[in-house]
């Protein structure tokens, strides 16, 4: 037997010694003949070990094809009993047809390529040809429904074992996919449900929740609100209580300037009336009083009376000025301001030059504009009185621009320094000893120009000639709005 080959020409004996006697045991793939059959070999697989006392070699061996078939039988046996829900099952057929394992059991051990659905379709074929090609998800017409006993369509995965030749498979009847479904729709409609009364129940515990935070939170604004309100309005009273005292005080400080110019304006016109009175007393007393002295004294003295009655009436309509609208002339709003402060002019030597324009009216607070005019000039005045008497200037001219009233006051004091020209306006700002002033004259101007009439008033340092002479000053411009614009 030591020369003793297989099919393959492999020297059996030989190579199950080799390795006993150098590796003292091991496997060997060979080919021999089975004991009933002595015409073919079958692959075998061995296991030799050497036996070193007795100087030999014992095996055994078993043959591929009888293990292989006895895989897959126990195979077959265990899948032929596995079910899943009530229609589940796997089946298995060979390439050539044959059926191995099935819920209907006789069905197995037939070939059954010829089986046909409804239709004419060759079911067992069709599923053997998709295994050939690989795996995957096959729809057709099952032989029968465990449930039912009768055909049903189905969808099944198909696996092809090429090494075997088999085709297994197992899927799930249309109808039972359609029961699952349905169930499972109608476990998900009532979690569905479920999920939407929690969160409508939990929607509307939030929204109370929000709407009792929300009624709490609009109290408290509310409740902040009107305190605010309520304090504001104490303050907007206050303020308006704060604005009319100062501008009293302004008016009296004002008043008290315009007395002292008053009595000197009114030096002279007395100063003419009682030396008129004189001269006509002692001319008689001489006599030497005619009619044409009489007639030219007593003319001199009415105008001089006329002119202390005219100075009279402006003060007083300057004090009693009631804060009512009405339309007037400009150049005449100017005029009674120059009556005014025509005395403190002359006792300083403060030129005034004029450029109105006659046909201009306002509808508006004539007395207060006149205020406004007299605090511009007292300004003015107290600088002018620092400088040399005769570059002491005050400038006034009217016009009507872009169609807007422009007043314009401008004197040759030097200008406002740059560091305090944007306070000018503020309250209680003053450049002057407390004794002089209390700093509330241009922040009433502006306060009465601006709040009162809607206008504008701005301050700027101008550098200008008047008689081919260069001078410096502070320039004041009102700007209000035309009659027609104030009317409408």
């Amino acid at each position: 037997m030591w020369d003793l080959q297989d099919t393959k020409g492999l020297y059996t004996i030989r190579e199950l010694s080799k390795i006993a006697t150098t590796k003292g045991e091991g496997f060997l793939d060979w080919y021999w003949y089975k004991p009933q059959n002595t015409t073919e070999m079958y692959q075998k697989i061995g296991f030799v070990k050497y036996i070193q006392p007795l100087g030999i070699f014992v095996g055994t061996g078993e043959y591929v094809k009888d293990a292989e078939n006895e895989i897959k039988q126990k195979l077959i046996n265990e899948i032929q009993e596995i079910r899943y829900g009530n229609n589940g099952y796997i089946f298995i057929h060979q390439f050539d047809g044959l059926c191995l394992a099935h819920i209907k059991k006789e069905y197995v051990g037939k070939y059954r390529l010829d089986v046909k659905d409804d239709k004419g379709n060759f079911i067992i074929k069709d599923i053997v040809d998709f295994a050939k090609k690989g795996e995957g998800f096959l729809g057709y017409t099952g032989t029968i429904m465990p449930t039912t006993g009768l055909p049903a369509k189905k969808i099944s995965y198909i696996y092809g074992l090429k090494d075997w030749g088999w085709q297994i498979g197992a899927g799930a009847y249309i109808s039972d996919i359609d029961s699952v479904l349905m169930q499972k729709e109608a476990e998900f409609r009532k979690e569905l449900n479920k999920n939407i009364y929690i969160i409508i129940f939990a929607s509307v515990v939030i929204t109370l929740i929000l709407i009792f935070i929300m009624l709490q939170f609009a109290s408290n604004i509310e409740k902040g609100f009107n305190e605010y309100k309520e304090s504001l309005n104490k303050e907007l009273e206050e303020n308006a209580r704060k604005d009319k005292l100062l501008s009293e005080q302004t008016k009296l400080a004002s008043m008290g300037e315009m007395i002292g110019n008053i009595a000197h304006q009114w030096r002279q016109p007395l100063s003419v009336i009682s030396t008129g009175a004189t001269g006509m007393q002692v001319q008689q007393m001489y006599g030497l009083l005619n009619d044409s002295f009489i007639n030219e004294t007593c003319e001199k003295i009415n105008q001089n009376a006329q002119y202390l009655s005219k100075t009279i009436d402006d003060f007083k309509n300057f004090i009693q000025g009631n804060r009512k609208k009405n339309v007037f002339n400009l150049t005449n709003n100017i005029n009674s301001f120059l009556s005014l402060i025509d005395g403190s002019a002359r006792e300083h030597n403060i030129k005034i030059i004029f450029d109105l324009q006659d046909d201009i009216t306002i509808n508006g607070y004539d007395n207060e504009l006149v205020q406004c005019y007299i605090n511009i000039f007292n300004n003015a005045r107290d600088e002018l009185k620092e400088i040399s008497e005769d570059q002491r200037l005050f400038f006034i001219s009217t016009m009507i621009k872009n169609n807007a009233i422009i007043i314009k006051f401008k004197d040759s004091a030097g200008g406002i320094p740059l560091n305090i020209l944007p306070k000018i306006f503020e309250p209680y700002f003053t450049t002057k000893h407390k004794k002089q002033g209390t700093g509330l004259g241009l922040h009433m101007t502006y306060n009465l120009i601006v709040d009162g009439m809607g206008g504008t008033v701005e301050a700027y340092n101008r550098t200008y000639l008047y008689d081919d002479k260069e001078y410096i000053g502070a320039e004041f411009i009102i700007t209000l709005h035309t009659l027609h614009d104030t009317l409408v």
